[in-house]
Parts: C-alpha cells; sequence; structure tokens
C-alpha cells in the first residue's frame, strides 16, 4: 500500500455496499469477529505497552483482510456501536489508533502529502528559510493534536506541520468524518437493520462476541499463539480496596477520599459537593470508580439522589436512576461496565466545565499544583510532579504523587516507569499504606482516620 487510492480505502470512503456485495455471509461474519477480536487485542497491548504484540497482531489482522472484508466490517462495526455512547467513543478511539499504526507501517510522506492533496485542504510546502527544512502550511485547525501539544509552528492561522508529522492531519480527518458518520449510521441504523436481515445477524453476532470474555475468544481465535508467546495479560490485576462498604459508607465517603483517593475522583467529587452538579462522563466516571471500591448499587443511588436533591434540578429523576444501574449492569444491554483505567481516561479530553478524565492531562498546571500542595504535599515535589505531567508523562505524575504522600510507590508499577495503572489501584494500595479498613466499626474507623490524617499531615 503506497499510494493515496491505497489511503482512500483506509480512510473507509467506498460505500459499504459496493464492497460488502463482494462478500458471502460467511465471509463477512469471519472478517467482523476477527476485525473486533484484534481491536480489543490491540487495545490491551497498547495499555500494557507492549509493542511487539500490537504489531503481531496487525500484522496477522491484515494478512488476511481483503480491501473488501476490510471496509465492510468497518461498516459493520458501525452498526454495532453507533447507538450507545461508551461503544462509540471506544470504536473512534480504535479505529483511530488502527489507523495510526497502518500509516506508520506502509505509507511514506510522499503518499500522505498526495492524500492531503485530494482531500483539498489547500495547503502548499514551505521551506524555513533559516533551518532550510520543508514545511507543510495547513489550517491550524487540522492538526488540534499538534497544536496542543504545542508540536507546530502557528503563523497567521496556519501551522507549519514537519514532514515526519503529516500523518497527523489523516488521522485528525479521518476521527472527525468517523465521529459523525457514526451519528449517520445512529439514525440509519432501524432501516437498515429491517430492511437487511444479514446485518441484522452480523450486529447480533457482534454483541455476543463483545460481552463475551476476552480470554474465552482468543482460545477459539487465530491469535491464540501470539497472545501466549508474549506474555499478554488478558485480565487485568484486580484493585479491590479491603473490606466492604459498611451501612455508614456515604458519611465516610469525604473523609476516604481527603486521605486515598487518587486526583480524578477527587476533581469530580468535589466539583459534585460545590455545585451538585456533574455531566454525563463525569457521573459515569465517578460511579465506576465507587463500583469498583466496593459502594453496592443501593450506595450509589443514595450518593447520586442525595446529590442532585441538593441541586437546582431538586428531583433525582428516572434517567438518573437508569443511568447508575445502567453503570452497574442492571439496565439495558446489562454490560458489567469496569472501571476506567488510566489509559482510557487519558483518551478522554473534558470540554467546558467538565471534570471528567485525568486531571493531570486536563486541568491546569496551577489547578494541580494547588490541589497537590493541598495534599500535604511540599512545594518542590509539588513543582516536580506537575513538571513531570507538563512533559505529556501523565501516569508518572500520579505515581510520584502516591509516593510523595505515602513514602512508598506503587507496587507492580514502578513510579519511575509506567507511573499510575488505573485509580482503584491507586485506592487500594493508600488504603493499604494507611492501614484503613472499609468494613470497620465507626469507632475504629474514627481511630484509623485520625493516624491516617496524621501520616499524612493533614491535621
Amino acid at each position: 500500500m503506497e499510494d493515496a487510492s491505497a489511503l482512500q480505502l483506509l480512510l473507509y470512503e467506498p460505500p459499504v455496499a459496493s464492497t460488502s456485495a463482494r462478500l458471502s455471509f460467511e465471509g463477512l461474519e469471519r472478517a467482523c469477529a476477527d476485525r473486533l477480536d484484534a481491536m480489543r487485542l490491540l487495545q490491551v497491548a497498547r495499555e500494557q505497552r507492549h509493542h511487539e504484540a500490537s504489531l503481531r497482531i496487525l500484522e496477522r489482522w491484515e494478512s488476511t483482510q481483503e480491501p473488501e472484508a476490510d471496509v465492510a466490517s468497518h461498516m459493520a462495526m458501525r452498526l454495532h456501536c453507533c447507538l450507545d455512547e461508551d461503544r462509540n467513543a471506544w470504536m473512534i478511539r480504535q479505529e483511530t489508533q488502527l489507523l495510526k499504526m497502518r500509516l506508520a507501517l506502509h505509507f511514506d510522506q510522499a503518499s500522505l502529502f498526495q492524500l492531503m492533496e485530494h482531500i483539498g485542504w489547500g495547503g502548499q510546502l514551505v521551506e524555513e528559510p533559516i533551518e532550510r527544512k520543508m514545511y507543510y502550511e495547513i489550517p491550524f485547525e487540522h492538526v488540534p493534536d499538534l497544536v496542543e501539544t504545542r508540536q507546530v509552528t502557528l503563523i497567521r492561522g496556519t501551522a507549519h506541520v514537519q514532514m515526519h508529522q503529516l500523518a497527523s492531519p489523516v488521522v485528525s480527518h479521518f476521527k472527525r468524518k468517523l465521529r459523525k458518520q457514526m451519528s449517520i449510521y445512529a439514525r440509519a441504523r432501524p432501516m437498515l437493520l429491517e430492511t437487511t436481515p444479514a446485518l441484522n445477524d452480523i450486529v447480533c453476532m457482534l454483541e455476543e462476541r463483545w460481552k463475551a470474555d476476552l480470554e474465552d475468544v482468543v482460545q477459539h481465535s487465530r491469535y491464540k499463539d501470539i497472545v501466549m508467546d508474549v506474555g499478554l495479560r488478558l485480565k487485568e490485576e484486580q484493585h479491590v480496596p479491603r473490606g466492604k462498604w459498611g451501612p455508614t459508607a456515604l458519611q465516610r465517603l469525604d473523609n476516604v477520599a481527603d486521605v486515598a483517593f487518587p486526583l480524578c475522583a477527587r476533581r469530580i467529587l468535589k466539583q459534585l459537593r460545590q455545585t451538585h452538579h456533574a455531566k454525563f462522563q463525569a457521573r459515569f466516571q465517578l460511579t465506576l470508580f465507587l463500583k469498583g471500591a466496593g459502594l453496592p448499587v443501593e450506595g450509589a443511588i443514595a450518593f447520586w439522589k442525595e446529590e442532585i436533591n441538593q441541586g437546582e434540578l431538586k428531583e433525582f429523576k428516572k434517567e438518573f436512576l437508569y443511568s447508575v444501574r445502567h453503570s452497574y449492569g442492571l439496565e439495558g444491554s446489562r454490560v458489567n461496565y469496569t472501571p476506567h483505567s488510566c489509559h482510557s481516561l487519558l483518551e478522554k479530553i473534558p470540554g467546558h466545565n467538565e471534570c471528567h478524565g485525568c486531571p493531570f492531562r486536563a486541568a491546569s498546571e496551577e489547578a494541580n499544583q494547588m490541589e497537590i500542595t493541598r495534599l500535604g504535599v511540599s512545594q518542590s515535589a509539588a513543582t516536580r510532579i506537575v513538571g513531570l505531567a507538563s512533559r505529556r508523562r501523565y501516569r508518572q505524575a500520579c505515581g510520584e504523587l502516591f509516593r510523595e504522600r505515602y513514602g512508598a510507590p506503587l507496587i507492580g508499577f514502578p513510579s519511575d516507569e509506567d507511573g499510575t495503572h488505573s485509580p482503584l489501584q491507586y485506592l487500594s494500595q493508600a488504603l493499604n499504606a494507611l492501614d484503613l479498613d472499609l468494613s470497620a466499626s465507626d469507632e475504629d474507623f474514627e481511630a484509623n482516620m485520625f493516624q491516617a490524617r496524621n501520616k499524612l499531615g493533614m491535621t
């Protein structure tokens, strides 16, 4: 794959009818199942930073992906994911990452430049007069990721993109286009499934495979040997805090948050206590965190009901009850959602007045510095931690915060390497470091909390 026509195929521009018509039902079913398996495994490999596994899984997947099967399976995945907000976001992330890998492996600068000319962005090649380097001059809105990370020079509304960065505008274009098309598919889905029974069967198959345990799926997939050979972990280590929340869980929540919550959970809870309002992504993130921390669904419902009743809404509406129960796998498709990992939180960029995601990436350096020093961390250590985040070493920054607060590194992920892996990992090990048991009696819990605050210099 070297020319612009091949790149156009990677952007899935051909209509599905022109490609899927050439496939048998069995061929389409195999292609869709294989695509879903590969995307799930590539996500695991990225989260574990296993470059060899990523390359081998991609090569194995591409080895049998004819263009027709590639496009048709992609379109079928749109139908499968388009109605659910989380699946929608998941597919956009995975397909974007897949495109990045394929561009890096198979396409040169000339091919990428040819494609951008075909898209018609009005860019041009320019030579920097001092360094004598060639740049691609393009409107800045086409490279938001490079602008965000300050990797381009902006001059009068145009970005000077270095030649080795040419994949970025292509990926951004693909992501924006896919997000719009997912909305179109959501509207067209009922008619498509009603008029095309074969597509309905494919979507049902994908639903079953989506819900299946990845370990079980791999046992019967063509990626089994790769997973075993590279030692890819298909089940994440469970970080469950010691003890279960008792009947006074909600009364203990703020105390536990003060001494043991990671910055991401503290941020949402703090805003919630101040405004009694949180948007969907923040509610979903905090609910899954509390669920993973052992708070039963009844406790989660009571928590949100108490907060929302104090806010402007004055009423815990049915949709809020449904949302909490849905997060616990008790409504809708009854998917047992797992709490977010740090990797997934770093992919969620909050908008204005939103507080979800990872604050080391999303919040300002000043806000993080102030919040960290409030936790009893020295100014110099806080500056060092914020400095790590400013260099995009977000998880390492969180790991360093843990070391500063509790006097020991996180177990399993040394803070001088990967840092924090999940908010529950942080919580569980913080509670262990402070010898706090969530299920202790009120008297013992108060005594332990007093000792914990003393240890952290918060009294």
